[in-house]
Parts: C-alpha cells; structure tokens; sequence
C-alpha cells in the first residue's frame, strides 16, 4: 500500500491568522490494471459511498472489502482494457444504484444492473449503445430534464446518446447536434457547459464550442434538437486532452472554458472570457502546467493532462481544478512517460476585481490518473476526496486538513520533535518507508533494496531512465591502493512496473567514492582523494580502454580500468564530509558540495601545494571542457544535497544545523565550525 502522511512546515512567524492546511492520504486498493476509470456512488445500500473501478466494488467507507459484478480480467499496461470510464447511477428507476461502463473509444456501452446481493455473482448486462467514441465522453444532463446522458461522438457527429427511460435497458438512441464532423474515435477533449450565458447547456470540443440552438420535448421520444449546434473556434490549434469545463473562473459574469491542450504531450490552460458576448466571446488564455516551466506562473511541468475534474476542494464556495498525468499511456513513448505519476488541485483564487489566480498543490506523486479522475466525500467527513484508476490500480486520495499551515510559525526546536532514540531502525526496507513521515502529496516505495544493492551512497539517472548508483563498501574507512571495495551498478526497470529489476556492475574496486554524475562520455566519480573521470563514449555500459590523446591525464593508481584523476587532494580526515551531491549546473559546470571536518587542497595532480584551491565547507564547480575547478560558495556544515531552481538558484541541504542554504556565487555563509578561509568575514 502507498501512503501519504502530512508533516509541518516552516516558514517565517508571520503574525497572520491560520487556516486550514490540505492535504491527501493515498490509500491504493490494488496495483493491477483492470481500468482507467473509477467512480464514486453507494451500491449496497447502506447510506455510505462506495468506490468502482473495473470488474471491482469496494464497499465503503473502509474499502477493505470488495466484490466482482462482472468476471476480471487483469490486463498487459502495454496494452489496453475494456474498461475506460465508470459512473453509477439508479439507470432502471428501482431505488438501486446501477453501473455503466464506457469501454474501449469505438466499442460498446454496458449497463450492469445492480441485482440488491452482494455475493459476487455477475450482474445482468445489457449493451446500450454499440459505438462510443471520444476519449474524453461525459455522463451529464446536457438537454435539462434532470436525466443524465452519454455526450460523446459516433458516426463523426458530435451529441448524445439516450435512454427511452421506460425501458433503459434496450439501445439508446442517439441524437447529433452537428452535421457529420469526420470526427474520429480516438479525438480527445469533450465537456458540457453555458458558454454563453444563455441558460442552456452548450456542447465543447477541443478547440471549439457548439452553441445549444434549443431541444425539443414536445414528443414521447425522448428530447430532439430541432436544428444541429452552432459552431463557434475559440482554442485554434488545440488538439484536446481531457474533461472540458464551462465555469466563472474569475466571478466577471461570464463563463470561462478549462481544457486539457494535449492528451499525450504537454499543457493545461483556462480560457477566460475577455468581456460579455452573447454569441462571439474573446478569449484569453492562462496556462496552468506547460512543457517549460517559465510558460506557467508557478513553474508546474507534468506530461499527459489526460483526465480532469472541477471541485470545491477547499470549502470556500468556487470550483476548483483536479488534473493529473496519466500513466504509460502509449507504453513508453509518450513524452516524461517515466515521470512523476502527479495529480494537482489548483486552487481557484480571485481577487474580488475581476482577476484570477490557479494555485497548484501536490495531491500526490506516486498515483496520476487514468482518463477520469472522480471526486466525492468517500468518508464521510465532510470533505471532498479523489477517486483514480489507470495502469497502477486503483486509488483513493482522502483529503485531511491540519492546523498547521505554510502561514501558522512552527516551531523546529523542542518537545514537539521526535527524539533521535525514538527513531526506528533494524527494519527491512518495506517496514522502514511505512514508518517515513512524508510531506503532503508525497509516497515513498522500494524501488531497489538489500541483497540487490548494498550501501548506496550516490546514484543518477542516464537518458535512458536507468539508475547509476555507488555502493560504498569501502566506507567509512579509506582502503590500501588497489583495495578498494565500492562498485557502481547500473539499474534498469525495462518493464515499466516502478521496479528496478535489472542490475548489471559498470565497474568495481574504487576506494571510498561518495559522488556521482554521468556526462560527456563518461561517468564523473568522487573518491578522495581524487576527482575521477571513467569514460564510456561508446555507451557499452564497460569503461573504455586508454586512448592516445588522453594519455596526458595520469591514471588513478590500483584500478583495474581506466580512471582519470583530474583532481586530486580532497580530504578524507571525516569520511562522511567528503566531496558529494554531483550536479550538472545550468552553466554546464558540474557542481558538488564539500563538508566542514574535512579539508582539501584541490588541484590537477603534481599542483604544488600554494597553488592549490582549498576548501573544507562549501559548494565547488569544476568545468569539464577547460578542466577548471573553483569554490563557488565558503560555509555551512555538512552539505549532502546540492540543486537549483527554475531560475538557476542553488540551494543546499545539511546534515547539520543549520539545515537549508541558498547559495549565491562568491557567498559566504555559516558555517558549523571553523573559520573561514579569509579572516574578515
């Protein structure tokens, strides 16, 4: 089971008054893939709200108990299920709520009725519509007669499909509002909203959006549209992604449209609606997520927006946006296809004047969706909750709320803290990440563990998604030359199931290495007291013999293949303050960090001492093209985590307090102990 568990935050003791802090607990029911959709609604009865997805209900509101209303089937995630999107609802008029199921874009509509037992027998079936198509259909009263109907595609037209409700079990007719479109089955984006204030429900489309000219109900056959929609553009070049909403963002009066801009690439975006116009709006679009982090204002990048949902997450009365990516969705060939598997709630604040903000907050990074994401109070609590299945299984995402908040002062000091001799150890692997306290949206899980791989100290990942981690055997003691005991190990999940099964030895015998990092044909390996580059131009996976013109670096003694040393005199007086925290700068530097207990004099081998670079605390760079090593920053204590943000802001964490640093070229910071290389500061 993931889980996700809140924990404080520190910020500055702002004298403002505390709200709420959201957060989710991910509770996932299963991680086989039935289905890219699930739903919310109560099956047996009981008052309480129950959770389908695929073959599955899972009686609520423990969801510890589930039943099969139709036979399972576990399907290949490098393929497709018969089972997309889900939605309950009482179809027959019997007081029991039923289930339809929207297959395959192309394929059927099945209705299960709910036959009031529980004994996991198969529920009747009935086929209700034949063709479906649409990757993103919607089960919603478009006509207004309080009834709910399939809004989808068939045939290339654009409408929907609805029963005769005197007997809803037979084949549901369909009724178009455009002239034949050619639209496809596999077109993606689809929604039902007021456009245009008008009152009636309009029909939107990826790019477009279909004015509602009127429906007739003046006969026994259920309601017609006299004349097809009106067409009107207002998302050129969108080619569409999820659920499409029509909702008063900003509160001006008019209804804006939310839209997915891609389905398997990149993009989240509100249109708002610049002024009132009745049948030709102006549009301004706001970007939520995008492919580059500076095209959004909050820097948000996640690939596959392929299922959305509006609600009130936050209790204050405006509708949210719930979106996520969706997972392996093309079997790997879709871009970020390895990424993150997020969903975020952008919170929907205006300003009173007409403005608009969308601020994002994780829900979760181990989950994502299918092509639905469905919400609802799961629990009881009051609070709305998140319901998704895709190729991961199935999850429920249940919203807590903590009196701690970004702006509430939390202290860091004191009781409040866990004492060091309450922390647990002697766990497996799996017993120790259900026992991490987590960040909100955060999960924690195993992805390699003892005996596969032992004492990781450093890892990264190459282009192709593979982790190069060190195992440091050699630690916490330096070896004799030609004694070294760490090896690096290249990780691989070539199946795609979060596990990294696969394990092969780049190379072994290196002593006491604490850094790493992959780049310009080779790998960059930290081992004190060298600075070492091990090449592999040929990406075989094997370092590579020595060439001639790189005969002028000197070879690093006691290894068995080739290793430049092109640095040496990093110290190793305190063996877990050695150089670390590899990164590529956005400069193309590669940057590291260095702790206060150990001191170096750093320099190209045979360097003499007084003209060597010292440093005992600190973040360094080293150039790989002009082979020049500088200290970018003096100070802090035991730094082993090294980044930077959108803007190229570095950032380190420390082992010891103080804890976080942003470090800035030629700064000089506090340091644990010691003084610093120039007296004055």
């Amino acid at each position: 089971m993931k889980m996700t568990a809140p924990i404080l935050l520190l910020l500055a003791s702002w004298p403002l008054v505390a709200t709420a802090e959201i957060s989710f607990s991910c509770k996932q029911l299963h991680g086989e893939f039935y289905s890219e959709g699930a739903a919310i609604g109560d099956l047996n009865g009981d008052g309480k709200p129950d959770v389908v997805a695929g073959p599955f209900w899972w009686e609520g509101p423990a969801f510890e108990k589930k039943h099969a209303y139709y036979e399972p089937k576990v399907f290949d995630i490098n393929g497709y299920s018969d089972n997309f999107f889900a939605y309950v609802h009482d179809l027959n008029g019997d007081g029991k709520n039923d289930i339809l199921i929207l297959g395959f874009p192309g394929k059927e509509a099945r209705l299960y009725l709910n036959p009031g037992t529980h004994d996991d027998k198969p529920w009747p079936m009935h086929i209700v519509a034949d063709v479906v198509d649409n990757e993103s259909p919607v089960f919603t009263d478009i006509t207004g007669d309080g009834k709910p109907e399939i809004v989808c595609s068939t045939g290339g037209k654009f409408g929907w499909f609805a029963p005769n409700w005197d007997k809803p079990t037979e084949k549901w007719s369909f009724v178009a509002v455009t002239d034949d479109m050619k639209v496809a089955k596999f077109t993606h984006g689809l929604g039902v909203g007021d456009v245009n204030g008008d009152g009636k429900l309009d029909l939107l489309e990826a790019r477009r959006w279909w004015q509602n000219t009127g429906i007739n109900f003046s006969n026994n056959r259920g309601p017609e549209v006299p004349s097809p929609f009106n067409q009107h553009n207002f998302a050129a070049g969108v080619g569409g992604g999820a659920q499409m909403f029509a909702y008063d963002f900003d509160g001006n009066g008019t209804n804006d449209v939310f839209t997915s801009l891609s389905a398997h690439r990149y993009g989240v975006a509100v249109y708002l609606q610049n002024k009132p116009a009745p049948d030709q709006p102006t549009w301004r679009q706001v970007m939520l997520a995008s492919e580059q982090p500076q095209d959004n204002d909050y820097g948000i990048v996640f690939s596959q927006p392929h299922a959305a949902h509006l609600e009130d997450i936050n209790g204050d009365g405006v509708m949210d946006i719930v979106v996520g990516k969706r997972y392996w969705a093309h079997n790997g060939h879709d871009p970020d296809e390895r990424g993150a598997r997020v969903i975020y709630w952008y919170e929907t604040k205006r300003d009173g004047k007409g403005g608009v903000d969308f601020v994002p907050h994780l829900v979760d990074a181990a989950s994502g969706v299918g092509v639905d994401v469905q919400t609802g109070d799961v629990n009881g609590d009051g609070l709305p909750d998140i319901v998704t299945a895709n190729k991961g299984g199935v999850f429920i995402l249940t919203q807590v709320r903590s009196e701690a908040t970004a702006r509430t002062p939390v202290k860091m000091y004191g009781p409040a803290l866990m004492p060091q001799k309450d922390y647990a150890h002697g766990q497996s692997a799996q017993e120790a990440i259900k026992t991490m306290q987590l960040p909100a949206g955060f999960t924690a899980e195993v992805i390699a563990a003892e005996p596969d791989i032992v004492q990781p100290i450093a890892f990264t990942f190459d282009e192709r998604g593979r982790i190069w981690v060190i195992e440091g055997n050699s630690y916490p003691k330096p070896r004799e030359t030609g004694a070294g005991q760490d090896r690096i190990l290249i990780l691989e999940d070539k199946d795609g199931d979060g596990s990294f099964e696969t394990k092969k030895v780049f190379c072994e015998g290196i002593n006491l290495a604490s850094g790493i990092e992959l780049g310009f044909g080779g790998v960059w390996v930290g081992a004190a007291p060298y600075l070492m580059f091990i090449p592999d131009k040929d990406h075989d996976d094997k370092p590579d013999p020595v060439v001639q013109d790189e005969k002028t670096f000197i070879q690093v003694p006691g290894l068995n293949f080739t290793a430049y040393a092109l640095l040496d005199g990093w110290g190793s007086q305190d063996t877990h303050e050695t150089l670390n925290s590899f990164i590529w700068g956005p400069d193309g530097w590669l940057y590291g960090c260095h702790g206060v207990f150990t001191h170096s004099l750093v320099g190209k081998p045979g360097t003499p001492d007084d003209q060597r670079i010292g440093i005992n605390a600190g973040v360094w760079r080293y150039h790989p093209v002009r082979h020049e090593f500088e200290v970018f920053a003096e100070g802090t204590s035991n730094p082993w985590g090294l980044d930077y943000d959108q803007h190229g802001e570095f950032f380190v964490t420390a082992c010891v307090i103080p804890h976080l640093y942003h470090i800035v070229p030629g700064g000089r910071y506090q340091r644990q102990a010691g003084q610093h290389f120039n007296p004055n500061t």
